[in-house]
């Protein structure tokens, strides 16, 4: 459990490359959960970058959100654009974003749109490519959330492996 402080300062991290890549709130938590939500995690995340600050942790590597994290813009995002999350979960990113780099821990913030590849689970609710593969195989209809102006994103995973080891390698931090 790496929210348990007393577990995580058993371990050795001196200058290990933590990566997170989970997301710990959904958008379907209910509007006046919305509050608790964020201050859980709010709580994990103090517990978790306090226990990497003590153990020497040299980089911790967040994979954040590539589009919710900038709303509805006008524009295809680029990283100068102001923040405006407009879900839970974006919100969420921002928050543990904000969080991480307060913490005084070597960071390296990833903000990757639309990840496809490798294994993926077409059950979900996200990750159009996976469900459109399964739709059609399945001869099922596929429904589109926005108008046909909407522009996405999409980066395949091996590149997405190649942009982190070269980052890692380049001792890339506090980006």
């Amino acid at each position: 459990d790496v929210f348990d402080q007393a577990a995580m300062a058993a371990m050795d991290m001196r200058d290990a490359v933590v990566v997170d890549t989970v997301a710990l709130v959904a958008n379907n938590a209910r509007d006046n959960d919305e509050t608790a939500a964020l201050s859980r995690l709010k709580e994990q995340y103090d517990n978790l970058l306090s226990s990497l600050k003590a153990g020497g942790t040299g980089l911790f590597v967040f994979f954040s959100s590539g589009g919710t994290v900038y709303g509805e813009i006008g524009h295809p995002a680029e990283e100068t654009d102001p923040l405006s999350p407009q879900t839970l979960y974006a919100r969420s990113k921002v928050l543990e974003e904000e969080m991480i780099r307060a913490s005084g821990i070597p960071y390296l913030i990833l903000r990757l749109s639309n990840p496809f590849g490798g294994y993926q689970i077409a059950e979900k609710k996200q990750g159009v490519i996976p469900i459109l593969i399964r739709k059609a195989l399945l001869g099922e209809v596929f429904q589109m959330w926005v108008d046909g102006s909407s522009i996405r994103d999409y980066i395949y995973i091996t590149d997405v492996a190649e942009a982190f080891r070269l980052l890692i390698r380049n001792d890339v931090s506090n980006e």
